[in-house]
């Protein structure tokens, strides 16, 4: 009578080890499989988000400026003369006035970015790898409507990744530092 208790005690063993041991493939098999899901969904959405901020995109001509571009209605972006120009207007598109401050300061920007590119040149973190303050270019301008001020952005062929930038209120400038 004993070899028949042992058989059961060895049959429920074995159906705990095969319940235990099933439990921890799929385990295993959904992990893997919920990770993959997860991502596919997460850039299926980057699409759908993508697609969406394209076809929110509005075009603007600006009167001496070229197209300009917004997302948001009030970040405008354009290239002017091989610079970036951001313009900040929050009411809408960018109205006249703003409009020509911004053509008048684009006009005086050789005579103006050669004033700037000395002031970079002796920055005390610039000026020892910095050989010859000529060699900053510029590489965009950021406008605010209602403001004076603005920010001249600047790259150097020395720091491919660099961009420096310099606040000019009321011709009064300031260096703002370097963005990666």
């Amino acid at each position: 009578m004993e070899p028949r208790p042992l058989l059961r005690v060895i049959r429920q063993v074995n159906n705990a080890t095969v319940i235990i041991l099933g439990v921890v493939v799929l385990i295993l098999i959904l992990i893997p499989v919920t990770i993959v899901a997860y991502l596919v969904v997460g850039v299926a959405k980057g699409v759908r988000k993508d697609r969406a901020r394209k076809a929110q995109r509005v075009f603007r001509v600006l009167p001496g400026l070229g197209e300009f571009s917004t997302t948001d209605g009030d970040l405008w972006t354009g290239e002017v003369e091989g610079v970036t120009v951001t313009l900040k207007s929050p009411e809408g598109p960018p109205d006249e006035g703003f409009v020509a401050f911004v053509r008048t300061l684009l006009e005086s920007l050789p005579i103006f970015a050669g004033r700037v590119q000395d002031f970079l040149h002796a920055q005390e973190d610039l000026k020892d790898w910095a050989d010859d303050a000529h060699e900053f270019e510029v590489f965009g301008m950021d406008f605010s409507s209602g403001e004076a001020s603005f920010v001249l952005g600047f790259v150097h062929p020395k720091d491919t990744d660099g961009v420096y930038r310099v606040l000019c209120d009321g011709g009064v400038l300031k260096y703002l530092g370097r963005d990666d």
